[in-house]
């Protein structure tokens, strides 16, 4: 309860904001909030909305049939990434089609009507803005509501064995920060520095055309890096870690994640290993875990907090031999951890209620966004333009990092180079503006128990509300004001 009382205090200030920003502009701006009320009693009336609501509400009862791995920690992860994913969907749809109010009301006159009565044309796109929001906020409300009394529900199902039990509390029903293991930089830097003076003073390089000492620096240095990260049989390796900033609590635990190739590999493809936790030098308590694990797949070592030293620091060490001997037969391989998410350290620093708030509520800040968007389209276009435009943005932001990686597995050639220089320069420009939806996806962290950081959030109010929601209905308010109402957009 202390880490949940903890947490809700950070979110006092989003509500007094909010609280006092409605009471502002229902006392200050009275005219924005009639326009805002009205929006919203109408679009809760609209027959679209109500079809939006129910495609919700099947989705939500499909994602909780989702197994996932079959325990019940991947049911659980695996209704968080549909459910969560949906609702982000459907509800950006929905506030991309309610802009169709402004689009009726200029077809359909009763624009000529408002304009009539002391009402800004800026009070009143920003009170249709206002109704739109205040919808999304009720539907993610009762929706992010729903999410956690449905995982609640999942979660008191009894656990397939006592890993999935573990995994469930430790792994999933949490929010945890993850720290990657220092590279010994400095030690690479003076073995590349040995190597490359060895071979000057040995001539290997004498006669080759062209040489560049630098280029061949950062060979060895890949070189050397590529070694250290290669374990033979036999021999052990140690990572270490800073800033591991958790309750050094014995009965509290911290979660090694590793994932790790072989050269050779025994049949069954399981790596024997053994993994040490703790310094006793700094005052640590020293811990040993013998593992069997599938090559190539991420798995969890967990242990206690206490093999944590004072100052944050951790060692791991894990070492290449079979503790299973003779008892199981002996592979000789080299075990290769690859990046620095080959080795990370997991621990709690946040509770899943947390979690999920700040998760719905970076989803919130894209919503904001893309209604200020679709605004702004729907001012100067017709409806299904104006539909098409924003869905177009829309996806765009979506699949930003996707369409980048895209243009780089396209294969040289007069056509296409032409095609990917014109597309690119394209989309480069489109990209100033537009943002990066997938720098601000919650749902893998939210449904692998990380922590979605205030940070994370706090830049997304940022970016997205105050910096993209502000100019988008900036430019859509000036657009509006200089248009005659009378015409017909096509």
């Amino acid at each position: 309860m202390g880490l949940i009382s903890k947490e809700l205090v950070w979110f006092v200030p989003f509500v007094l904001a909010g609280a006092a920003g409605l009471v502002a502009v229902r006392f200050l701006l009275p005219r924005v909030w009639a326009v805002a009320r009205h929006t919203l009693a109408e679009a809760l009336r609209l027959k679209i909305a109500v079809f939006f609501i129910v495609l919700m509400v099947l989705g939500f009862v499909a994602a909780t049939t989702t197994e996932g791995d079959g325990t019940v920690s991947g049911r659980i992860q695996s209704f968080l990434v549909y459910s969560t994913t949906l609702v982000g969907l459907l509800l950006a749809l929905l506030s991309i089609f309610l802009s169709r109010s402004v689009s009726e009301e200029l077809v359909g006159r009763q624009m000529l009507v408002l304009m009539t009565k002391p009402l800004p044309r800026w009070q009143y796109l920003t009170g249709k803005w206002l109704g739109v929001t205040l919808l999304n906020t009720l539907l993610l409300a009762l929706t992010g509501t729903g999410i956690y009394l449905t995982v609640r529900v999942m979660a008191a199902q009894p656990p397939l064995n006592e890993y999935d039990a573990a995994r469930l509390e430790h792994e999933v029903m949490t929010a945890r920060h993850v720290v990657p293991f220092e590279l010994p930089r400095d030690v690479f830097r003076r073995e590349t520095d040995l190597l490359f003076k060895r071979n000057m003073e040995e001539g290997r390089y004498d006669g080759i055309d062209g040489f560049d000492p630098r280029a061949e620096r950062d060979r060895l240095y890949k070189y050397v890096e590529g070694r250290w990260r290669n374990v033979p049989f036999g021999q052990y390796r140690d990572f270490r870690f800073s800033n591991v900033l958790c309750e050094r609590d014995p009965e509290t635990f911290i979660q090694v994640r590793y994932k790790a190739q072989a050269n050779t590999f025994p049949p069954d493809e399981v790596l024997r290993t053994r993994w040490i936790a703790g310094d006793p030098s700094r005052g640590t308590r020293l811990q040993t875990q013998d593992r069997r694990d599938v090559r190539g797949r991420f798995h969890t070592v967990p242990f206690s907090a206490d093999t944590v030293a004072p100052d944050g620091t951790l060692n791991v060490r894990v070492v290449n031999v079979n503790p299973f001997y003779p008892e199981e037969p002996q592979f000789d391989y080299i075990l290769h951890f690859e990046g620095l998410r080959g080795v990370e350290v997991f621990f709690r620093v946040g509770t899943f209620e947390g979690n999920l708030l700040r998760a719905l509520l970076i989803v919130h800040c894209k919503l904001m966004f893309l209604t200020a968007v679709a605004l702004l389209f729907v001012t100067v276009f017709s409806f299904p333009v104006a539909c098409l435009c924003s869905v177009t943005i829309y996806v765009l932001a979506a699949v930003r990092g996707y369409l980048k990686d895209a243009l780089g597995f396209l294969e040289e050639g007069s056509v296409v180079t032409v095609f990917k220089t014109v597309f690119t320069g394209v989309l480069k420009v489109l990209y100033l503006v537009i943002p990066d939806f997938a720098a601000y996806n919650p749902t893998e962290t939210l449904a692998d128990g990380r922590n979605v950081t205030l940070a994370w959030l706090l830049l997304a109010v940022l970016y997205l509300v105050i910096i993209g929601t502000s100019a988008a209905m900036l430019i859509a308010c000036l657009l509006f004001h200089r248009r005659e109402v009378s015409e017909v957009s096509v």
